[in-house]
């Protein structure tokens, strides 16, 4: 019911109601179908056809669809693709090759409802309007698209002689390509959008081996200490060069429905040039270059349009668009983008130095340069050109190769079975040059034993004197050949190896040193021609090369007979100069078998400077503006000295060493503080090296006072395994380790120029510290510091029973500048954990899971189980089987407290901490390899430090049950 009130006292009104009825009477659960279809076609070895179609109606949706999710619209859609090798058609053996591609694809979707009358049906509308509108108004309101294309890729000609050598002419190292595609598409907004795209471009290829020249290989005698003279070579001819060249042209056309005439159609053209080349050389065996390049560029066309209005604009002729694309095309269009990469590779040939076979080094230098141009209608702002640098070398020292080069040290290192000869064994004399060892002219010739022996028809005829000779060089031989074996037979003895074996304690060492620098600048003017730059001279080949500017770089840049950078004042873009440097260094050492030390020093440095060259005001020179520097810290440090200490005792210490660092800072110290003007109790640059110092249990009159110097300091870790080699661990332990590790970190996790910071006036004084301003600003500085663990014990027992005991203690430290004070966690972690694992075991629950295996079956397993678990059948653990139940059981408590120290207040607070108790036993039970059960129980107790937390005990326990599906 509706009803109607006239507030008018009765006086006749006249009005118009409209009312809409809205009623709900369930939901639409109409169902909906699809198909699709797809026909392959093998032409023999012509190619392929393929025909596809695919349709769905309203109400289509998938089984996981809701109902408002599904399809209000019908929609079909059908498609041919062929792909041919029209190079098939060429009688004879030519080797040319033709591959071509079609595609025409169709789609259409009709919806349920009128685009424009959302609430009416589209067929319900179109039984309404009469028949010569029924057509417009159905065309409107589906979307259609429709896709046309074909294309020729890598037509080519291959090489049918492959024993030919290949030529850089050879039509054989070029590849041709072309291409259209057109796509139309309407809906209800647009009336009508065609675009289309036109490609074509072509390859060269050409790859030789190299030609190695080695000038000096016959020239000198080859020897081992002069083969890093006669390995000497060069190569003259690149391995490969490749250049790819293809041109992209994209017209289209938008027609939109409803519109002003005169703004009812775009128009985009894009007409693109993209060359690519791509150079790999080895100059020699070991340098090795490589180079690649990008540029692209637009050919630009007449506009159709006023630039104002967007109107079109009745002057545009086609044959004068024409002609100016042809005359961009001849002049290689207008430069757009341009981006180059190298790397520089070289292995140093320490193979071919005597002795050096074990050091490999390889160092690599590599970067890029990239110019890109500004919009056409903002080019007085500049281009903006940017390059990075790369510097890397890697060094690896085996010193265990080295050490293996003399025989004493690789008996002293792997102990072999001495060999002595037996009593009666024959000693074969060394044969002298130019012995004969005949009876007829040596006098001396063998026995079949190979003993030297004396002819009696020769030696028949000698003196006495000659008899003696002959018989003392025989002894003579006789000898050395005995010295020659006892050397090969002789084994070091056991005082021989405790003594030299530690000396060869160095087994290993790596260092790494890479550094990343890399530049940005805008405002640049000049065009590029070759390599990036224009006319071989700006932005200069140290820059296209990686080289980093500097302020002559600058200087060079604004000079009169150069002028690069843009001196228009809306130049607002910083400079950008970023650096990363990274230095790390490892070195193994192994004092006896099974004890290993793991050394490691490190750091890490980043930072970027941005400031803004330009000129400010008109009539003004260059200058530099509002120069910043940001980055971070890290390095390995040493603070094992005061790890024990007490927390307060070395704070104290802290706030002592400030004065000591304040006169080494500074000068004319106040009687009254001793402290020395300008760098007070919080001055900056006073707390670091005091802090530091402190810390790591120096004295503060010997440190350094910059802590971006610090000499990354050594960690290490320590791992034993050798136990099992005594005869009552070996009994009942079949591995037992021992391990220890100690690591320590200084960080600056950000540091930034200081705004108030005067580089002209460095004492310019802070009004309310009265300290003089530092250059950086840093929020905080810290250390992290952890015997993690300080010892560790994992035992395993002949019958897999496993125990493990560890022990960790960590301190994390932090100087804060913002609040002045000290943040000290220290944390004590013990834990002890056992476990033992039974096998084959069948729980009675889950007999009727468990099938009775039959005796082949178990001695086929057992076979399997046994081949599994030796070396050569996959490794040396062994194959988890079925049916395991392994025993858990973890207890740890843990202490650890929080404590801030605040600077010349002469107040600690316990800010946080707690002592926590846990104990965790769990079962778990391998059915097989997809189902394994868990039965566990997790037990917390905490207990905390400050009153303003409260103890707490948590509990928790259940069983988990985890299946595999694959």
């Amino acid at each position: 019911m509706i009803g109607i009130h006239n507030k008018d006292g009765g006086i006749p009104r006249c009005g118009e109601i409209w009312v809409n009825e809205l009623r709900m009477t369930g939901f639409d659960e109409r169902g909906g179908v699809a198909a699709i279809s797809r026909l392959d076609f093998q032409l023999a070895d012509l190619g392929t056809l393929t025909l596809s179609g695919a349709y769905s109606s309203l109400g289509w949706g998938a089984l996981d669809q809701r109902l408002q999710e599904r399809a209000i619209e019908s929609n079909y859609q059908y498609d041919i693709s062929t792909n041919l090798e029209l190079g098939k058609f060429i009688p004879g053996k030519t080797g040319i090759k033709i591959p071509f591609y079609y595609q025409y694809t169709t789609s259409v979707k009709t919806p349920e409802y009128d685009p424009y009358d959302l609430d009416i049906k589209l067929k319900d509308k179109l039984n309404t309007v009469d028949a010569n509108v029924k057509d417009s108004l159905r065309e409107q309101a589906i979307e259609y698209e429709n896709i046309t294309s074909y294309s020729f890729n890598n037509v080519r000609k291959e090489r049918l002689n492959k024993a030919s050598t290949p030529l850089p002419w050879d039509i054989e190292n070029f590849s041709f390509t072309y291409g259209h595609s057109r796509t139309k598409r309407t809906d209800p907004i647009i009336a009508n959008d065609q675009t289309d795209q036109y490609k074509g471009g072509f390859d060269y290829n050409f790859t030789m081996k190299p030609l190695y020249i080695a000038p000096f290989a016959k020239a000198i005698k080859k020897d081992k200490y002069v083969k890093f003279i006669t390995d000497l070579n060069f190569n003259l001819v690149p391995n490969t060069f490749t250049f790819n060249t293809q041109l992209n042209r994209l017209y289209s056309t938008k027609l939109y429905r409803f519109t002003d005439p005169f703004q009812s159609t775009w128009r985009t053209r894009n007409f693109l040039w993209d060359r690519n080349y791509s150079l790999n050389w080895d100059l020699t065996k070991s340098l090795k270059f490589d180079f690649v390049a990008q540029n692209t560029a637009v050919i630009d066309e007449l506009s159709d349009r006023f630039v104002d209005s967007g109107l079109p604009d009745p002057a545009f002729n086609t044959n004068s668009n024409r002609a100016e694309i042809w005359n961009n095309v001849k002049n290689l269009g207008r430069n757009k983008n341009y981006k180059h990469t190298f790397n520089l590779n070289y292995n140093v040939p320490f193979k071919n130095i005597p002795f050096m076979e074990w050091v490999t080094m390889r160092a690599l230098y590599g970067g890029s340069y990239t110019w890109s141009a500004a919009a056409i209608n903002v080019d007085t702002l500049g281009n903006v050109i940017q390059n990075t640098q790369i510097r890397q070398i890697n060094a690896d020292l085996s010193f265990d190769r080295l050490y293996a080069k003399w025989d004493y040290l690789k008996k002293i290192e792997k102990p072999g079975t001495k060999t002595t000869p037996k009593k009666g064994d024959k000693v074969t004399p060394p044969k002298k040059q130019g012995d004969k060892n005949t009876p007829e002219d040596g006098k001396i010739g063998k026995n079949k034993d190979g003993d030297a022996k004396v002819d009696s028809t020769s030696t028949a005829s000698l003196t006495k004197a000659e008899k003696a000779k002959l018989k003392k060089e025989k002894d003579k031989a006789k000898r050395k050949q005995e010295r020659i074996e006892r050397r090969a037979n002789y084994q070091p003895s056991l005082a021989e190896r405790i003594l030299i074996r530690p000396l060869l304690s160095v087994r290993k060492a790596r260092l790494t040193y890479t550094e990343n620098l890399n530049s940005s600048i805008p405002g640049y003017t000049p065009k590029t021609t070759a390599l990036g730059m224009d006319s071989w001279d700006a932005p200069g080949l140290s820059y296209v090369a990686g080289w980093q500017p500097d302020n002559a770089y600058f200087e060079r840049a604004i000079a009169p007979n150069n002028q690069w950078i843009t001196k228009n004042i809306f130049q607002n873009q910083l400079v950008i100069l970023g650096k990363n440097q990274v230095i790390e260094g490892r070195v193994n050492l192994e004092p006896f078998n099974d004890f290993k030390i793991d050394l490691n020093a490190g750091k890490t440095y980043q930072e970027t400077h941005t400031e803004l060259f330009k000129i400010k005001a008109p009539g003004e020179g260059f200058g530099r503006y509002s120069g910043r520097d940001v980055g971070s810290y890290t390095t390995t440090f040493f603070t094992l000295g005061t790890f024990f200490n007490d927390i307060d005792d070395v704070f104290k210490r802290f706030e002592s060493n400030r004065v000591v660092i304040s006169n080494r800072l500074g000068t004319n110290p106040d009687p009254t503080t001793g402290y020395a003007e300008g760098f007070g109790r919080i001055q900056q640059e006073v707390l670091v090296p005091a802090f530091l110092a402190a810390y790591s249990n120096k004295s503060a009159a010997t440190q350094n006072l910059d802590a971006f110097k610090t000499t990354p300091k050594v960690n290490w870790q320590v791992t034993y395994n050798g136990l099992t080699k005594i005869a009552f661990f070996k009994k009942y332990f079949s591995s037992i380790n021992v391990s220890h590790a100690y690591k320590s970190t200084l960080t600056v996790n950000s540091f930034n120029t200081s705004p108030y910071f005067d580089a002209n006036d460095p004492t310019l004084v802070n009004p309310i510290t009265q300290n003089y301003y530092s250059r950086l600003e840093i929020p905080a500085i810290s250390i992290t510091e952890g015997l993690s663990p300080l010892i560790r014990f994992d035992f395993k027992t002949k019958n897999d029973i496993t125990f493990n005991v560890d022990y960790k203690k960590i301190r994390n430290l932090s100087l804060s500048f913002v609040d002045n004070l000290v943040n000290e966690t220290k944390t004590s972690d013990f834990t002890i954990g056992a476990g033992y694992e039974m096998h084959n075991v069948k729980l009675p629950f889950m007999k009727e899971f468990q099938k009775k295996k039959s005796k082949k079956k178990k001695d086929k397993e057992k076979d399997t189980t046994k081949t599994s678990s030796q070396p050569g059948a996959g490794g040396s653990r062994k194959a988890p089987s079925a049916n395991d139940l392994i025993f858990r059981l973890d207890v740890s408590y843990r202490d650890d407290i929080s404590v801030s120290h605040f600077i010349d207040q002469d107040r600690t607070l316990t800010s946080r901490g707690a002592t926590t108790f846990r104990i965790a036993p769990n079962i778990e039970y391998e059915y097989n390899k997809n189902l394994t059960l868990r039965l566990f129980y997790d037990y917390n107790l905490s207990s905390p430090k400050t009153s303003q937390q409260f103890k707490t005990i948590s509990q928790r326990g259940g069983v988990t049950f985890r299946f595999l599906l694959n």
